[in-house]
């Protein structure tokens, strides 16, 4: 008889060790908490949207002009077609072979993606298609 005791009291713990519980329903406290989350997320949303990436256009004329490989010289090309358009626009060496850095810099200048993530791919095709190990780090695209 005595453990019903023990038992009751260690149910109501958890009642104090989460006090918004015991204003309203845990439906609402929930929607309100999922509702703010929403509306922070939109928000930040719309930040990035509007750093107004496309409102000054990409330069494709003069040294960024369009030029197809050579393959006859050794130009390469990968199945990626943004880093084939970088490689054909002059934004990363038009031989197709690239550094880390150049091509993190290309991504976030062309296509506008964060620094981070395009560390992460240019670290990705480093270490999985380059050679990593070596002094000038880069890959074949």
């Amino acid at each position: 008889m005595q453990w019903h005791y023990v038992l009751s009291f260690f149910l109501c713990l958890g009642v104090y060790g989460f006090p918004s519980y015991l204003e309203g329903s845990v439906g609402k406290v929930v929607s309100a908490r999922l509702s703010g989350k929403v509306n922070d997320a939109v928000r930040s949303h719309d930040k990035r949207l509007s750093l107004g990436l496309a409102s000054k256009p990409i330069k494709v004329t003069g040294e960024h002009e369009f030029i197809p490989p050579n393959f006859e010289k050794g130009d390469q090309r990968g199945p990626c077609p943004g880093l084939n358009a970088l490689a054909n626009h002059g934004y990363i060496s038009r031989k197709g072979v690239t550094s880390l850095v150049e091509v993190a810099g290309a991504i976030n200048q062309v296509y506008g993606m964060g620094v981070d993530l395009a560390t992460i791919l240019a670290t990705m095709g480093t270490v999985f298609v380059g050679n990593p190990l070596s002094l000038n780090p880069g890959f074949s695209i």
